[in-house]
Order: structure tokens, then sequence, then C-alpha cells
């Protein structure tokens, strides 16, 4: 075991040059919730921003892309069609997926 120190997190979080653009950092795309679950997307967003990513994209079923989209500004919510997931939604995720760093 390794007990994390702050030169550790120092080395794996360097400090940031001041003249870096925005997706110099990342842009993520989560892909989650139900009609009744909107936690584990929105807590999957928060955390890659605390994390040091530049642009998070979440994408959900309306309802509950309106509700994440409540939790911060700097989130993006895309609203799918119906209640949940579904192979439906796969053709518009591929398409919203080009140009991502991570998924």
């Amino acid at each position: 075991m390794i007990k994390i120190t702050k030169s550790i997190l120092k080395k794996v979080y360097k400090k940031r040059k001041p003249n870096v653009h925005k997706y110099d950092f990342g842009h993520l795309l989560v892909i989650g919730g139900s009609k009744m679950y909107s936690g584990s997307p929105v807590l999957a967003a928060i955390s890659a921003y605390k994390t040091g990513v530049d642009l998070v994209t979440v994408a959900s079923p309306k309802r509950v892309a309106d509700i994440i989209a409540t939790f911060s500004p700097d989130l993006i919510a895309y609203p799918l069609d119906g209640d949940y997931i579904t192979t439906k939604n796969l053709p518009e995720l591929l398409e919203l997926s080009q140009n991502k760093t991570a998924v």
C-alpha cells in the first residue's frame, strides 16, 4: 500500500499554464441515467471536472438531462428521447461521441 502525499498529487496534477485553452484537458462524454436515476451520471461528470477535465457532456433521457443541468452551469446536458437509454439511442450516441477525448 502506498500513502498518498501532497508530493505524489503534485506530480499527478501539475499546475496548469496560464495560456491553456478549452479542450487542452479533454472533453468527456458521460452516458447514463434513466427516468428515476440521475445520481451516477451527475456524480461522474462533477468528479471529472474536479480532477481536471475541461468539458463534460452528459447524455441521458430528457427528464434526467433537465435535472443534471441544474447541478452546474458548466455541465452540458444532452437530452435523449425516452425514459431509458436503449438501442434506439445508439446512432445518436455514436454521433455524439465523435471528437470526445473519452466516453
